[in-house]
């Protein structure tokens, strides 16, 4: 018995089974327009989506440029992470890098589907001045034998300082929110805030009101 269909049946499976692994090539830049932090262990400043187009892509190194930040003294260090391609990892990628107006962090991570996020990491000396600010690019991403490098046309946001008065978990405290700010007479700045111990929802359990105040515009602050 002859079976007419089955070499167009065949031709088609192939056909299906060696599209199924293609996917686009491209490199994806998100940044949010929010302060670095001083008295932070780690600032997130960038999050890179790379689509290498080839499952089981093997990463190896992530270059950029903070060529336009004002002054690189303010800056510790510098980390890239692998978060997986649905955010839902944290690995350190590399080294813990020093400042530099360029630098590349070597590593090594396989993009299982092909796709991965990389999370740019920056801490601030304690000492930052909060006039100045932080411009960070990436210049490319070697995955396999190919580097990729997202459009000539992605502008980078300028970041500006600030000082994180009080974080999750300090004192305590489960939760700082509704945050105000004024400046008295004399030049003296009153940080308000509230103080929520047990749960970051609007009061229904224990909170209350904080202050701290600062005597040098910022820079410095006193409980």
């Amino acid at each position: 018995m002859k079976f007419p269909y089955i070499r167009t049946i065949v031709i088609v499976v192939v056909l299906i089974t060696s599209l199924s692994g293609v996917n686009s090539q491209s490199v994806t830049i998100l940044q949010k327009q929010v302060p670095v932090l001083t008295l932070r262990e780690g600032n997130q400043v960038m999050l890179i989506k790379l689509e290498s187009g080839r499952e089981n892509t093997i990463v190896s190194s992530v270059s950029l440029d903070l060529a336009g930040t004002t002054d690189l003294d303010d800056l510790e260090s510098i980390k890239v992470f692998y978060r997986g391609d649905i955010l839902n990892d944290s690995v350190q990628f590399g080294k813990t890098q020093p400042p530099s107006d360029r630098l590349t962090v070597k590593g090594k991570v396989s993009l299982p589907s092909g796709s991965g996020y990389f999370s740019i990491i920056v801490r601030l000396k304690d000492d930052a001045d909060l006039l100045n600010d932080l411009v960070i690019r990436c210049t490319g991403i070697k995955a396999g034998k190919k580097t990729f490098s997202p459009q000539s046309d992605f502008k980078p946001l300028r970041l500006r300082f600030g000082t994180a008065l009080c974080q999750h978990g300090e004192d305590g405290v489960h939760t700082y929110r509704i945050p105000g700010i004024v400046r008295t007479n004399n030049g003296t700045l009153l940080a308000i805030f509230d103080r929520r111990l047990e749960t970051h929802r609007d009061p229904q359990g224990v909170a209350n009101i904080g202050l701290k105040r600062s005597t040098d515009g910022g820079r410095t602050w006193e409980p």
